[in-house]
This record gives C-alpha cells, sequence and structure tokens, in this order.
C-alpha cells in the first residue's frame, strides 16, 4: 500500500471529473487519488481454495456515509452521481464523510479479509437509521488478467463495479459474514489503473455492528490471489 499524490487538480466539468492539463481521458484510469493496491495473481505456494489471511483480500479503502437510501429504498438506485465511478476526492454529500480504512484481522477468532467499517459511523446520529455507503479503492495490475474469480461476502445488501462496470450484487436478507458465500466468474482486469467500487446497504436485525463485507479474487482454479 502506498500514498499517492495527483499532479492536477480534479475538477467537475460538465459533471464529468477531468483532470486539468491532462489530456482528456478516463479519470481514474491514469492516475488515482489516494492509496493504490498492487494485484498479483498467484500467492506463491498457496494451496488451492485456502485461505491464506488478509494479504489475499481487498483490504485498503475510502468509505463514504452515511447515504439516506432514498424513496424507494433499492439498492440500484443511484444515490450519487455516477456512483458506479467513484472516487476519495469527491466532495461528501451533506452529513456524511470519507473515512480511510486498512482493515486488519487478529487473534483467534479473527475471520481473514472482513472489512467492518461498523465503528467508523458508531456515533454518527445519521447513521443510526438504516443507511447507504460507499468503499472505493484502485487496484495496479502488471498486465492484464482475465478469467478471474471474484469472491464476494456481506452483512448487508451489496453492489460491487469494476471500472464502471457492474459485476455483482447482493439484494436479499442479512446474514453472518462469510468469505466466498457468492462468486462470480469471468472478471477482467486491465493493465494498470482498475476501480472497485463497493455500495453496500443496511439490512434488517443489528445492522448499526454489523456493517462488514469481505472480496477476493482467484484464478479460475481457485489459486488466490495477493494484494498489497
Amino acid at each position: 500500500m502506498i500514498r499517492f499524490k495527483p499532479h492536477c487538480a480534479l475538477l467537475s466539468v460538465s459533471g464529468v471529473l477531468l483532470l486539468a492539463g491532462c489530456a482528456l481521458r478516463d479519470p481514474w484510469a491514469g492516475a488515482p487519488e489516494f492509496e493504490i493496491s498492487y494485484f498479483s495473481p498467484r500467492s506463491e505456494s498457496a494451496p488451492v481454495g485456502t485461505f491464506l489471511g488478509d494479504g489475499n483480500f481487498l483490504m485498503g479503502w475510502n468509505i463514504l456515509g452515511p447515504v439516506a437510501p432514498g424513496g424507494n429504498g433499492g439498492l440500484h438506485a443511484e444515490l450519487l452521481p455516477e456512483e458506479n465511478v467513484l472516487c476519495g476526492s469527491r466532495n461528501a454529500p451533506q452529513d456524511a464523510r470519507w473515512h480511510r480504512l486498512l482493515a486488519r484481522n487478529e487473534g483467534p477468532d479473527a475471520v481473514p479479509g472482513q472489512v467492518d467499517f461498523s465503528r467508523l459511523f458508531l456515533e454518527k446520529p445519521s447513521a443510526k437509521a438504516p443507511s447507504v455507503f460507499y468503499a472505493c479503492l484502485t487496484l495496479q495490475c502488471d498486465s492484464e488478467y482475465g478469467g478471474l474469480v471474484l469472491n464476494a461476502g456481506s452483512c448487508g445488501k451489496l453492489k460491487v463495479w469494476i471500472n464502471g462496470h457492474p459485476v455483482y450484487s447482493y439484494e436479499n436478507g442479512n446474514r453472518p459474514l462469510k468469505p466466498d458465500t457468492d462468486k462470480v466468474e469471468g472478471i477482467i482486469l486491465r493493465k494498470g489503473y482498475n476501480r472497485i467500487v463497493v455500495k453496500y446497504m443496511d439490512n434488517e436485525g443489528d445492522y448499526r455492528n454489523s456493517r462488514k463485507f469481505c472480496l477476493r479474487f482467484t484464478d479460475a482454479a481457485g489459486q488466490p490471489a495477493r494484494v498489497r
């Protein structure tokens, strides 16, 4: 995990983020705004299908919330403009704020890969009601990798975009967090920077203490990827 300081100011022009002084292009493909995670397609000496620990999951996130779920309360209702390409330089809406979280799981009862952001919002009055949260990160790849499998788990409802495209959603009831509950095959990560955006929506139950999700990639044979 490294910190990256962009050299171009971010401006809003006709609702699209452009990099000032740079060529007009995908604003999150060339110069991410905060932390960058590096993606390796295989873990050395890793048994197929075995959990190794946090290093095999996406753990470093910029998290935004709470956001009111809106009138229809649906997971697919667009609550923020261009939420599918959300980045941490976007101004937070009223009553929400950004947090940087590098999740860590230690101890005998720890769940590898768990991103538990509950504590960030326990004292926030507006987060006492069922809410929506966003998380985003950037993965840097040294090559294009195809045929990957996205493994996901969550307590609440969840939607995931990769490079602006929806690849996964869970819309049923509250559940205990369990890694790899759902799998999505045929994922492609391009060479260079890849934007991952998560939309998390509270479910019923003790949602204030169970705002958790986990994501990881494997190859088609189940070999764990490595993220640092």
